[in-house]
């Protein structure tokens, strides 16, 4: 998430930055060059690792397409306002303020004498093969590798289930010391990145890595729930039927 998204940075407990790596992984896999069919869908939470116990979750999906995965996730919480300086780091102008961010994000607040009621919207492209973004696949496992500026590559993996998929991101204390653990002689100290092999990519998972994982059921019309406050959807909520897959 982006600076723009302040308020769910300061409830998500995702400090540690994301492993990276320099090159996209597994090494030596073709690359894909579209979301194979049998993973495309909706996909709603089930378990997600990744919130702290005073952050309520209220939605979260994935959109899988043939080109995509979009991310949706809506959140609320309750902070002292004593922790939160609301006029720099808010920009806040009024009681029940609505900040519109261009990253597709939304914010909404009410302060109420000493506390700050908060809900949070997230609509986020995860992967996109329009971008330099590459998906592989091995071992079942299809691995999205997204690189920036500094041109190493964080990855993130999802796994098809018997009715849904499982989602897993590194970007945890606990994973940077795992895979250190598993693949120390690979790590360079002057790019921050490990180089490891198949093998120790999947010993890595084996050994729970990927600390923040979710578990998401595929959805249909009938199945599928709906946001909490379909309002803040910027752009609009597209319902599971409508999807073309």
């Amino acid at each position: 998430m982006k600076s723009s998204m302040i308020i769910l940075a300061l409830l998500l407990n995702t400090c540690f930055p994301p492993i990276r790596f320099d090159v996209a992984q597994p090494e030596g896999q073709r690359n894909l060059k579209r979301m194979p069919r049998e993973i495309r869908g909706v996909y709603q939470v089930v378990h997600d690792t990744a919130y702290t116990p005073n952050f309520q979750y209220e939605f979260e999906q994935l959109t899988i397409s043939e080109k995509e995965i979009i991310f949706i996730l809506e959140v609320s919480s309750k902070v002292l306002a004593a922790n939160v300086d609301i006029e720099s780091d808010l920009g806040w102008d009024g009681v029940d303020t609505v900040e519109y961010c261009k990253n597709g994000s939304v914010i909404k607040w009410n302060v109420r004498n000493d506390s700050i009621e908060m809900i949070g919207h997230a609509h986020d492209t995860i992967f996109s093969f329009r971008k330099k973004d590459i998906l592989r696949e091995y071992k079942g496992y299809y691995f999205m590798n997204r690189t920036d500026s500094t041109d190493t590559w964080v990855v993130q993996f999802i796994k098809q289930t018997e009715d849904g998929l499982n989602y897993g991101q590194a970007d945890d204390l606990f994973d940077f010391v795992l895979f250190n653990h598993i693949s120390s002689s690979t790590y360079s100290k002057s790019t921050n990145t490990f180089h490891p092999s198949k093998e120790q990519l999947i010993e890595f998972i084996d050994k729970n890595g990927f600390q923040f994982r979710s578990q998401y059921r595929k959805v249909n019309k009938e199945t599928q729930r709906l946001p909490k406050h379909p309002e803040l959807c910027k752009p609009p909520y597209v319902p599971a039927y409508n999807v073309n897959q």
